[in-house]
């Protein structure tokens, strides 16, 4: 699976915030000129003063303020720009989208599990069987992994592996329970321990 390659979303945004960037920039370097002008032409006829070098202190602040205030601020509303584009071309496909943010949120989907007839399932997964020692080991109440004719030494390995390589997590919910947290997959090979 190639990681690297950006989405066409994540082009346009790049694209988009490197110009709210870019347009940012010009904007203060053209205020920081015109109060620099401004100030050059106070200066020639008031002459030099202490007053007339605290405003040019503040054109030099309002610049920077300019820019600090216009690259953030423009990022969100690209991401809402580009959002209401890739909704109104799914609308010409014919897909509703009730929500703005839903095609960004499937964009960042992992897995999707789904049964054989390719219905979507809860991703509530389980353990059925596994093949070990030339065994298959079905996950029942009276043949589980720690009731079968493994040797203890290959369960050891089992949970070691299941644990180790995994980036599912138990995690306290709302309710004071502690439940797993992660991938389907992982979370089944967790409730399998």
């Amino acid at each position: 699976m190639d990681t690297n390659t950006k989405t066409p979303l994540q082009k346009k945004l790049e694209n988009l915030g490197g110009t709210f960037t870019k347009w940012g920039l010009y904007g203060s370097l053209f205020i920081f000129a015109a109060t620099l002008i401004n100030w050059i032409i106070t200066v020639s006829v008031e002459g030099w003063n202490a007053e007339n070098f605290k405003r040019l202190i503040d054109a030099f602040t309002i610049a920077i303020t300019v820019v600090i205030v216009a690259v953030p601020e423009g990022l969100p509303l690209s991401v809402a720009l580009s959002l209401a584009y890739s909704v109104m071309k799914m609308k010409g496909d014919g897909v509703l989208v009730r929500n703005l943010v839903s095609p960004e949120v499937m964009g960042s989907v992992d897995e999707i599990c789904t049964g054989k007839t390719a219905t979507l399932t809860k991703n509530d997964m389980k353990v059925n069987q596994f093949y070990a020692q030339t065994l298959y080991v079905k996950n029942q109440r009276k043949n589980t992994l720690f009731h079968c004719e493994l040797f203890p030494n290959v369960i050891e390995l089992i949970k070691e592996s299941i644990l180790y390589n995994c980036d599912a997590r138990i995690e306290m919910d709302d309710k004071a329970y502690y439940v797993p947290v992660g991938s389907g997959t992982e979370i089944g090979l967790i409730k399998f321990l």
